[in-house]
C-alpha cells in the first residue's frame, strides 16, 4: 500500500479559499456564498490545488509544478493576464478626464496587482502545506528549489496526516482518507473562518462614517 503526503485536494483548496478571503478588499456587505462564487476566490482555490495535477503524468507527481519556480510562473502569468486587462481598457480611462475617475482607474491598478500578489499567494500555498504534511515516501518532501537544487524538503512536524490513493475503496484506504479528511477539515475550516472574519473585520473598517 502506498501512501501519499498530505494535504489532499480539500486540504489544499480551503488554503486558496482563506488567502482570497484574507485578501478581499471589496467594499460593501458580501455573504460567504457571495465571495465563494467571486472569480477571483475561484481562482485562488484552484491555483492552491493545480500542483497536483502533476498525478496525471506517471512517476511525474512532486517535481516542477512544486516548486519555488512554479510559482513564479504563476506569478509572471498572472501579471501578464492583468497587464492585458489593464491595457484593454486603457483608452476608456484616458478618455475621461475627471478626477473621480482618475482615482478608479488608480483603484483598478491596485486591485489588479492585489490579484497578482493572491495568485502567487494562492500557488505558494500548496507547497507551504505540502511541507508541513507527512510524508513517509523517499525522497520526502518537495523539491522546492528545482530546478537550481533536486534537494526535497519537508518539515518534520507532520501537521497534515498522509492520505491513500491506491485501493481508496479498501476498508483500510477509506479509514486512512477520513481521518485525513476530517483533520483538514477542522484544522483548515478553522482558517477559513479567521480569513472571514479578517475580510469582515477590514471592510467594516473601511466603510464610510454616516453622518
Amino acid at each position: 500500500m502506498i501512501v501519499a503526503p498530505m494535504p489532499s485536494p480539500i486540504g489544499h483548496g480551503l488554503a486558496g479559499l482563506a488567502i482570497a478571503l484574507v485578501g478581499d478588499r471589496s467594499p460593501g456587505s458580501v455573504t460567504f456564498r457571495q465571495a465563494l462564487a467571486r472569480p477571483a476566490t475561484l481562482v485562488c482555490v484552484a491555483l492552491a490545488a493545480l500542483p497536483d495535477a502533476d498525478l496525471l503524468i506517471p512517476g511525474f507527481h512532486r517535481r516542477a509544478t512544486h516548486s519555488i519556480a512554479a510559482t513564479i510562473v504563476v506569478t509572471i502569468v498572472a501579471t501578464v493576464v492583468t497587464g492585458w486587462v489593464n491595457r484593454s481598457r486603457k483608452s476608456q480611462v484616458a478618455s475621461l478626464e475627471s478626477r473621480a475617475t482618475s482615482h478608479k482607474a488608480s483603484a483598478r491598478w491596485s486591485l489588479s496587482w492585489r490579484f497578482v500578489v493572491l495568485c502567487a499567494a494562492a500557488h505558494a500555498s500548496h507547497l507551504l502545506t505540502d511541507w508541513l504534511g507527512a510524508d513517509r515516501s523517499e525522497p520526502a518532501g518537495i523539491p522546492a528549489l528545482w530546478p537550481w537544487s533536486d534537494r526535497f524538503f519537508i518539515s518534520g512536524w507532520d501537521l497534515f496526516p498522509q492520505i491513500e490513493r491506491r485501493q481508496i475503496f479498501s476498508l483500510n484506504s477509506m479509514r486512512i482518507n477520513l481521518n485525513a479528511f476530517v483533520w483538514e477539515l477542522l484544522m483548515m475550516g478553522s482558517v477559513v473562518a479567521v480569513a472571514w472574519w479578517w475580510g469582515l473585520a477590514g471592510r467594516e473598517r473601511r466603510r464610510p462614517a454616516r453622518g
